[in-house]
């Protein structure tokens, strides 16, 4: 029993251990008291045991008001090893002296004896003295199990772990890393084993590891190969360097590997798939654009040939999209029989493709190239048991060492575009003189916007004659424009420019308006007197044409019979569909309808019946050397056959000769048109003429 002096001083005591251990459980002292891996008393300086944590206190299954406050070896921890409990008493008094005390000993728990290595240190406060002792164990089983857990984790990532010393000597891998690797990747020793994504054979220098251990940084997602036996493994590499506080440099590196091979191989086979059309398998245009312009800065000698079908929006109307498809595809496969092995062929879009061509040395190359190309096309493609007909025009364009790939393919097309202006089938390579047309025309484009409201324009009227008498019954409208510089600029070297930009739709209006009031003026006199005027695809395609016309025609005054609207063959053939809602508008306003140029499409008998045209305008082109050249003559006596056989009346334009003319009256030709009776001029000599003069008959 304790007298009333013992326990007032026992009590003062423990109040002041309380205070010395609150203040002992500071902001740095309280996470670490708290530890789930250390085994911790607080002593007074004498061993006499004031706390204990929570780790040590269950491990013995002790209360802790059952431990404090005796001396510490006197503790259920140490009962069981005498000569333990005496190294523990002497050792308090060397401590508080300001020593330390290091031994590993086995300590009594509930689950048996536990090795720990124990530490018997001063705990020094703010000022430097020390006031208490602190006991630290470290359970040496519970690091064998951390240990061993942390393997167990390490082992279970699909990632491989390896940790380099500052030397690059590995100090940890784990089983990950030991498939994933080889020697020649763990030990950093590469020799000529490991490459970088382009190939190239890496040095020990320039592996992650070493760079990062250099730099000081982590260096993340580096590709690198390994060859095997099996082929290349690619890895992905992050590697973090180790810093100790205040180091100058790491004291090591932790690389963690991932196998991206299959990941690459997906990769490489998307971007494959991306870099192909799906249509026919060759290279799309991002693919040719890269292949161009690799080989542009090899500076190799090469060319780009492009590939228009022509005329293709009909084969896709008359036969269907899937038999369209099936076109192309097979176009593709001629490609690709048609060059050599080194050459590329692409397509582009839609129903243009283009070739890359290598060793090409002069024009004589490529037109050999196109030659073949259309050889390959003429047979055609036989789908379902019906032979379709396929041709291509071609612009071709040489590379050199100024060009970039967007440059040459633009002046492929430019050539591309100059062969669709003339005829089907036709290849022309792109020079300079052409350069300086295309630069014309796109100078004629931006003159041609302020033409209409300058008044350049003007309307020229060619006669139309009645084949049998020679006297005049009509004109075909025409438009000139007389530019303030450059002089009476001929149709043909701004009516494309004219198309292309769209600004046709607005001109071929104001020649209708005009033409029409013309012809108003002339009907006072001659009744019977008609005009014939052009329609573009470009103002047919528009949707409110029609109407626009009907409106511009009923304004006139003209009786609409005595109007002649010429429709080329390529469009109606082109647009059946269109053509035919267009022609029966045209017709329900009571015009006359002419299908122009007619025998240079695809027009046969069968189509022409269900479209209602009135007249055929036999095109200029088969009037050439007739009635000489026998292959025209025949040609023409054809058309005129045809067309009377669906009882058309039959325009002949391009006539030049008094036999020409003579020909054409005796074969059924119903009107003429040429040069033999007169060229276009404007409007107040026709009017002389129609009115009562006489045509300048003239032969060429």
């Amino acid at each position: 029993m304790r007298s009333e002096t013992e326990g007032s001083l026992i009590d003062e005591i423990a109040n002041a251990s309380r205070k010395t251990r609150a203040n002992a459980f500071g902001n740095h002292f309280q996470a670490v008291f708290q530890s789930r891996y250390l085994w911790l008393w607080l002593l007074t300086p004498d061993g006499v045991l004031v706390e204990a944590n929570d780790l040590a206190l269950s491990a013995a299954d002790a209360a802790r008001d059952e431990v404090v406050w005796r001396p510490v070896w006197e503790s259920p921890w140490f009962a069981g090893d005498a000569g333990l409990r005496e190294q523990l008493r002497q050792a308090v008094g060397l401590v508080a002296a300001g020593d330390e005390f290091r031994i590993v000993a086995e300590l009594y728990s509930r689950a048996g004896l536990r090795r720990l290595d124990l530490t018997l240190r001063p705990l020094l406060d703010g000022t430097g003295s020390s006031s208490l002792l602190l006991l630290e164990g470290r359970d040496r089983s519970e690091v064998r199990d951390l240990e061993n857990d942390r393997e167990v984790l390490l082992s279970a990532l699909d990632v491989g772990v390896v940790v380099h010393g500052a030397d690059r000597e590995i100090a940890y891998h784990n089983r990950t890393a030991e498939q994933l690797l080889d020697d020649a990747q763990l030990t950093l020793r590469p020799e000529g084993r490991l490459v970088d994504e382009g190939g190239r054979p890496l040095h020990a220098d320039e592996l992650p590891v070493a760079r990062a251990l250099a730099g000081g940084r982590p260096l993340l997602d580096t590709v690198i190969g390994m060859s095997r036996a099996d082929g290349t493994r690619w890895l992905r590499v992050d590697a973090h360097p180790l810093h100790k506080p205040d180091a100058p440099a790491p004291h090591g590196v932790v690389a963690i590997y991932r196998d991206v091979t299959e990941l690459r191989r997906q990769r490489r086979l998307i971007e494959h798939h991306t870099h192909l059309d799906p249509l026919t398998g060759l290279p799309n245009r991002r693919a040719f654009f890269r292949e161009l312009g690799r080989s542009l800065t090899a500076g190799e000698s090469l060319a780009v040939l492009l590939v228009d079908v022509d005329a293709f929006r009909r084969v896709n109307e008359a036969h269907g999209n899937e038999t369209g498809d099936k076109v192309l595809a097979w176009i593709g496969r001629q490609l690709e029989r048609t060059v050599r092995p080194d050459d590329v062929p692409a397509r582009l879009g839609a129903d243009e493709f283009a070739l890359l061509l290598r060793r090409v040395e002069g024009d004589d190359d490529a037109r050999i190239v196109a030659q073949r190309v259309q050889q390959q096309l003429d047979s055609g493609p036989k789908i379902a048991g019906v032979r379709i007909d396929v041709s291509a025009s071609m612009g071709f364009a040489r590379g050199r060492d100024d060009v970039d790939p967007e440059t040459l393919l633009r002046e492929a097309s430019f050539a591309l575009a100059h062969a669709k202006r003339h005829e089907r089938g036709r290849w022309i390579a792109y020079d300079e003189k052409l350069s300086e047309k295309q630069t014309f025309q796109i100078g004629i484009e931006g003159e041609l916007s302020r033409a209409t409201e300058l008044e350049q324009f003007e309307v020229h009227y060619q006669p139309l004659v009645n084949a049998k008498g020679n006297t005049v019954v009509g004109a075909e409208a025409l438009m000139r424009w007389r530019h303030p510089t450059r002089g009476l600029i001929p149709p043909g070297e701004f009516i494309p420019a004219a198309e292309e930009s769209g600004q046709i739709v607005e001109m071929e209006a104001w020649l209708q308006g005009v033409a029409l009031k013309q012809l108003r003026e002339w009907n006072r006199a001659r009744p019977e007197l008609h005009v014939s005027m052009n329609l573009s695809a470009r103002q047919l395609e528009r949707p409110d044409f029609v109407e626009r016309f009907g409106d511009t025609l009923r304004g006139s005054g003209v009786h609409p019979g005595n109007v002649i609207a010429e429709v080329t063959e390529t469009f109606a053939m082109q647009h059946p569909r269109e053509a035919a809602l267009i022609l029966e508008g045209l017709a329900e306003l009571g015009v006359s309808l002419a299908i122009d140029d007619f025998g240079t499409g695809y027009s046969n008998l069968g189509q022409l019946q269900h479209l209602p045209f009135q007249i055929v305008k036999i095109d200029r082109g088969f009037l050439r050397n007739v009635p000489e050249d026998q292959r025209n003559f025949a040609l023409v006596r054809t058309i005129i056959a045809m067309a009377q056989s669906l009882e058309l009346h039959i325009i002949a334009e391009g006539v030049e000769t008094k036999t020409q003319a003579d020909f054409l009256y005796w074969e059924g030709a119903s009107w003429l048109q040429g040069f033999h009776f007169g060229r276009p001029m404007p409007a107040a000599t026709f009017g002389q003429v129609a009115l009562g003069g006489t045509l300048p008959l003239t032969d060429l």
